[in-house]
């Protein structure tokens, strides 16, 4: 019980620090919003946390602070990468000093296949006094993913890739197969 009060009145302190802009410390179905989304966010879940900011767009959405928790979720939905990007840009422009701003810049670049403005994002991030040890190790291996791309794209391997029809194929996402060593069994991820 007493753990359960110290993690309520944690939040409680939490949600009462951001203002996310005029009419947001009346507007407490907003507040249950954003605090619903950052509980998701900070479990990791950003996917879940995406569409509870978004709905906070409308009479919020020139908030650094909501862009920036946009733009980090942007960088998990492999449909809205080049969005991240967008995102997080502009939190940059407007606010250059955000916390890791040039990690998930990094990121975005790096998951947009601008790997060169990556590694630059990444040398301004090494640079910074109050990076946490898990972002700098992070960084450390996402400077190696970028250089393992620029050298991969510098030499392309020819590929062709065979549609295997309806019975494997849909209009979702199907990707990382793999194939029994005796070639009659494909698992893949759907």
């Amino acid at each position: 019980l007493f753990c359960l009060l110290i993690f309520a009145a944690t939040t409680f302190i939490h949600a009462q620090d951001v203002n996310l802009g005029k009419g947001y410390n009346k507007d407490k179905a907003a507040q249950t919003k954003f605090q619903e989304a950052q509980t998701y966010f900070d479990d990791g879940n950003f996917l879940q946390a995406l569409p509870l900011y978004r709905s906070l767009q409308p009479k919020y959405g020139k908030n650094d602070y909501l862009q920036y928790k946009i733009g980090i979720c942007l960088l998990y939905n492999s449909y809205e990468i080049d969005s991240a990007l967008v995102y997080l840009l502009k939190v940059k422009a407007e606010n250059p000093k955000a916390a890791d701003i040039d990690f998930y810049l990094a990121r975005a670049y790096h998951l947009n296949e601008r790997y060169d403005d990556a590694l630059a994002s990444l040398d301004v991030y090494d640079k910074g006094k109050d990076n946490s040890p898990d972002k700098v190790a992070e960084a450390k291996h996402l400077r190696e993913y970028c250089n393992n791309a620029k050298e991969l794209t510098a030499h392309p391997v020819e590929a062709q890739i065979i549609n295997l029809g309806d019975s494997v194929n849909t209009e979702n996402s199907e990707y990382v197969p793999l194939i029994s060593t005796d070639d009659s069994v494909m698992i893949f991820t759907y």
